[in-house]
C-alpha cells in the first residue's frame, strides 16, 4: 500500500514539471553575465552541479576550472565545460534588495529557469514539540524564493503531496502550518520505564553473543526487586528486542520511502533542492544498503540534499532517569541522518533556537551553484554508481556535491510525434520554439464560472504559428478545459482564446508548432478569481496599446511606444447616480511613487451592471524593464480597490 501510494507521490509531482519550465527573464533574480566558457550538455557530456562555499556558509562565486580536480573511480578526468550559475540574492543581498514584481508572462526561453525546491517532512520520526519551530523557519524559508521558483511539500514515509511544486508560495506556507509531527514524546520503550533507546539496540546487538555483558546488567537493573524473576527477565528482554526492531523498521521505511521519491521527482528538469526535515534515522547493521539506493536515486535526480534535525530537548524525555542516556539517544538518532548526508553529498543542520540560521545557509547554498562537464569512458553506462571526488586547491573553501553518478544506457527512442494533443500531456520541455504565454479573469454569464481569457505568442516577431492548443489543469492534475487554435486566427500577435471554468487555481498550459516545425511549450500559474472589493468585483487589469481605437492586449511593450493603455472591468449593483472614475499609474512596486499618471474614463453596460475603465499613461519617463500599472477605481470620489498588472517594456 505504501509503495502504491508513494508512486501516486511521484506523479503528482511529475504533473508539476511543467511548471518548472515557467523560466521567463528575471533579471533581478537570475545572473546574465556569466564568466567563462558557456556550459554545453549533451549526450557526450556527463553534467555535475555543485556548491562551494567557506566555512560560514557564505557561496563562494569566482571559482575557476583550474582550481578544480575531478575524479571519477579514482582516476581524474578533463573538465570541457565549467559555469557558474547564480540564481537568486543571498541574505546580506536580500536585505537591501528592491521588491520583485510579479511575472507579467510566464516563458520558456528564459536564460536560467526556476528553482525546485521541495521540502519533506518524515513527520513519523518528529515529535509535535520538535516540528513547531522548524515548520515555522521552513516557511520563513520559502519567503527567500524567487516568484519564478517552484516550492513543494511532502510528508512521509506513508507518502503525501501536501502542496504540489507551485510557484504559488503562499499555498506551501499554509500547507506547512497543517503539519505536526506524530513521533510520540516519550521515547522509551513501551511499559519499560528505564530502558531508553540505545539500551535496547544494545540487547538487540548482544542477541547473538554468549557473554551478553550488558544485558545482564540490564536485567540486574530492571528485575531486582521483581516478585518472579525470571518471568521479569524475559518480559524485559522481548520488550527490549520490540522496540529496537521498532527503531530499525521506522528507519528503513523512512529510507525506503525517500528513494522511492527520489526516483519519482527524477523525471523534473535540471537540480532539486531537497530539504529533509527528520528528527531520528538511527543507524543499524544493515541500513547502509538501503542508504546506498537513496544515494543511487539521488545522483540520478540531481538532488541537493538538505538534512535538518529540529531541535529536541532533554525535557522530551519525560520517563528518563538518567540524563546521560537522554544524550546518549539524541545522539544515536543523528547517526542515520550522518550518514544521509555522507552518501548523498548533501549538508546536516542540527537546528537550534527558531532555525532561521539554519534556514538562511540554505538559503544561501541554493542561491547559485556550479556546473561542469566531462566526457564518459566507455562503458560507463552501465547503470551502476560510478565514484565522483572533487576537491579545490584554494584554501578555505568547502565543496559539496554527490559522491557518484548513474548513467544508464537508455535506448533514445525517435522525438515524439509532432500533435498537439500529445505535447498537451507529456509534461516534456520543448524550448525549439519560444513563446509566453498568461491569462486574465473576467466574469461569466454564468455565476458559477469565470471566463478565462489566454493570450500567447511567439517571442520572436519574424515566427509564424502553425497551430496551437491550450489546456487549464486544477491543482489534482484533471483537466478542467481544453482546446486547439489553427488556421488564420494563429497569426495574430498575440494569439487571444479563451475558456469558462469553474473559480479555483490553475495551472494554464501552452503548446504550439510553427511553420517550420518547431515546437514549444510553456505553462502559467494563476488564480481564476474575481478580486473582491464591496460593493463591486474587479476582473484582472489588461496593459497594451490603443489600435485605431480599440484596445489590444500587449504582453511586452515596445520601446518606441508613447503611451500604455490600461483596461479593467468591474462588476457591481450600484447605487443611482454614482460616480465612477478612476485613475492610471506606472510605477516601479506597488507602494511606490507614481512615475507617470494619468486619469481615466469609465463607460457602463446597458445592464449597468459591467463597467469599463480605460486610461492611457505616457511613457516618456518609464524606461526598459518591469513595471507595474496601477488602476484605482473610484465611486464618488472614494477609492474602492487598487489593482496593478506587471508589463515589460523593451
Amino acid at each position: 500500500m505504501r509503495r502504491a501510494f508513494l508512486a501516486r507521490v511521484a506523479v503528482t509531482l511529475v504533473l508539476g514539471v511543467a511548471v518548472s519550465h515557467v523560466a521567463a527573464t528575471l533579471e533581478s533574480a537570475v545572473s546574465a553575465q556569466q564568466q567563462g566558457s558557456q556550459f554545453r550538455s549533451s549526450t557526450d557530456i556527463i553534467a555535475i552541479d555543485f556548491l562551494a562555499a567557506q566555512p560560514d556558509g557564505k557561496p563562494v562565486a569566482d571559482l575557476t576550472a583550474k582550481e578544480i580536480t575531478v575524479k571519477v573511480d579514482g582516476k581524474v578526468r578533463d573538465i570541457k565545460s565549467f559555469q557558474f550559475v547564480k540564481l537568486s540574492a543571498v541574505s546580506r543581498e536580500r536585505i537591501s534588495a528592491a521588491p520583485v514584481l510579479p511575472l507579467p508572462f510566464a516563458s520558456n526561453d528564459g536564460p536560467v529557469p526556476g528553482r525546485s525546491v521541495i521540502i519533506v517532512v518524515d513527520h513519523e520520526q518528529i515529535s509535535a514539540a520538535q516540528g513547531r519551530n522548524a515548520f515555522d523557519a521552513a516557511s520563513r524559508f520559502i519567503d527567500t524564493l524567487t516568484p519564478i521558483d517552484r516550492a513543494a511539500l511532502i510528508t512521509m514515509p506513508n507518502g503525501r503531496v501536501e502542496s504540489d511544486l507551485t510557484t504559488n508560495h503562499e499555498r506551501v506556507r499554509e500547507a506547512l502550518k497543517k503539519i505536526v509531527g506524530r513521533r510520540p514524546t516519550n521515547s522509551s520503550a513501551p511499559g519499560i520505564s528505564n530502558i531508553s533507546m540505545e539500551e535496547a539496540i544494545t540487547v538487540l546487538n548482544e542477541k547473538d553473543d554468549s557473554d551478553k555483558q550488558f544485558t545482564k546488567e540490564l536485567l540486574e537493573r530492571e528485575c531486582r526487586y521483581a516478585e518472579v524473576e525470571t518471568s521479569c527477565r524475559t518480559r524485559v528482554t522481548n520488550d527490549a528486542f520490540r522496540y529496537a526492531r521498532e527503531i530499525e523498521n521506522q528507519t528503513r521505511d523512512s529510507l525506503r520511502a525517500l528513494k522511492e521519491f527520489l526516483n519519482g521527482v527524477g523525471q523534473i528538469e535540471g537540480p532539486k533542492a531537497i530539504v529533509y526535515l527528520s528528527g531520528s534515522l538511527v543507524r543499524f547493521s544493515d541500513t547502509h544498503i538501503d542508504l546506498e539506493d537513496v544515494a543511487r536515486a539521488a545522483a540520478r535526480a540531481r538532488a541537493q540534499m538538505f538534512i535538518v534535525q529540529p531541535h529536541d530537548t532533554i525535557a522530551n524525555a519525560e520517563r528518563r532517569d538518567q540524563s546521560t542516556s537522554t544524550t546518549a539517544d539524541m545522539n544515536i538518532r543523528l547517526t542515520g541522518l550522518q550518514d544521509l548526508a555522507g552518501v548523498t553529498g548533501g549538508e546536516l543542520f542540527r537546528m537550534s533556537g527558531t532555525g532561521d540560521l539554519v534556514f538562511g545557509r540554505i538559503a544561501d547554498a541554493i542561491s547559485s551553484h556550479y556546473l561542469l562537464g566531462f566526457e564518459p569512458k566507455p562503458g560507463e553506462n552501465n547503470g551502476k554508481p560510478h565514484k565522483i571526488e572533487l576537491t579545490t586547491s584554494r584554501k578555505n573553501v568547502l565543496l559539496h556535491a554527490r559522491p557518484m553518478f548513474v548513467l544508464d544506457d537508455n535506448k533514445r527512442e525517435g522525438p515524439p510525434p509532432m500533435v498537439l494533443e500529445t505535447l498537451l500531456h507529456d509534461f516534456a520541455t520543448y524550448r525549439d520554439l519560444p513563446l509566453r504565454a498568461t491569462a486574465y479573469v473576467f466574469r461569466d454569464n454564468d455565476p458559477a464560472f469565470v471566463k478565462i481569457v489566454v493570450a500567447t505568442e511567439p517571442t520572436d516577431t519574424a515566427t509564424t504559428l502553425k497551430s496551437a492548443a491550450f489546456a487549464l489543469v486544477s491543482l489534482d492534475g484533471t483537466s478542467a478545459a481544453k482546446w486547439s487554435e489553427e488556421g488564420a486566427s494563429v497569426v495574430n500577435r498575440p494569439l487571444i482564446t479563451g475558456a469558462a471554468v469553474p473559480p479555483g487555481d490553475y495551472r494554464l498550459r501552452v503548446v504550439a508548432l510553427d511553420s517550420s516545425g518547431r515546437r514549444g511549450a510553456v505553462d502559467y500559474e494563476f488564480v481564476a478569481r474575481l478580486t473582491e472589493a464591496a460593493p463591486i468585483e474587479v476582473a484582472t487589469p489588461m496593459v497594451g496599446e490603443s489600435d485605431q481605437g480599440n484596445f489590444k492586449p500587449r504582453m511586452v511593450v515596445e520601446s518606441d511606444l508613447a503611451a500604455v493603455n490600461g483596461y479593467v472591468e468591474f462588476y457591481g449593483t450600484l447605487p443611482s447616480g454614482s460616480a465612477l472614475t478612476a485613475n492610471f499609474e506606472v510605477a516601479d512596486r506597488p507602494d511606490g511613487p507614481a512615475i507617470a499618471a494619468a486619469s481615466g474614463r469609465v463607460l457602463a453596460s446597458a445592464q449597468a451592471t459591467r463597467f469599463v475603465a480605460t486610461g492611457e499613461v505616457p511613457l516618456d519617463k518609464v524606461g526598459p524593464g518591469d513595471h507595474l500599472l496601477r488602476i484605482v477605481l473610484l465611486v464618488n470620489d472614494k477609492p474602492v480597490t487598487q489593482v496593478s498588472r506587471t508589463f515589460r517594456k523593451k
